[in-house]
């Protein structure tokens, strides 16, 4: 009698945590969720200032090589991308905003406060999208742990909870 007690408590409290781990697991995939929509909007807000930056650049009458010109889309008539496409090249937009920095700081844009302020702003981008993608592959990396955790393996896969790939 005393053991079908322990035994039903035991059983009860492995539930109990099952389910606490996987309100967890919801509430961290959430987060996941609201930390990719934030680098979302930087590269989105980053890609803007090197649109501008470029226009900046063109308006010296300084001719862009047509790889940068190519990754901001701008050689089809000042076509700009949309919000989708901004997040499928973030890897183009950083290249390219190295690359236009480059060009800029040979002209005589260096000394222009309009230019100095936008290339602060695209270095603060940058810095704010480097320590969202750590905090992100940090919560990417503790939610695959729980899901891959030997116990809470089933309790995953009851709510649909699959591992994730972490951004580089």
């Amino acid at each position: 009698m005393i053991f079908g007690i322990i035994l039903l408590v035991i059983l009860g409290l492995s539930i109990f945590f099952d389910v606490l781990i996987a309100f967890n697991l919801k509430r961290l995939n959430k987060k996941i969720k609201k930390r990719d929509n934030i680098i979302f909007s930087l590269l989105a807000q980053q890609y803007d200032l090197l649109v501008l930056l470029a226009k900046m650049i063109q308006e010296e009458n300084v001719k862009l090589p047509e790889d940068l010109l190519f990754s901001l889309n701008l050689h089809d008539n000042q076509k700009e991308l949309s919000t989708i496409e901004r997040f499928n090249i973030k890897t183009a937009i950083i290249k390219t905003a190295n690359g236009l920095l480059l060009v800029a700081e040979t002209t005589s844009l260096v000394n222009q406060e309009k230019f100095l302020a936008l290339k602060n702003s695209l270095n603060t981008f940058t810095k704010d999208y480097r320590k969202e993608v750590v905090l992100l592959n940090q919560d990417i990396y503790a939610y695959n742990y729980w899901v891959d955790f030997f116990l809470f393996k089933l309790v995953a896969k009851i709510f649909k909870l699959e591992k994730k790939e972490s951004l580089q």
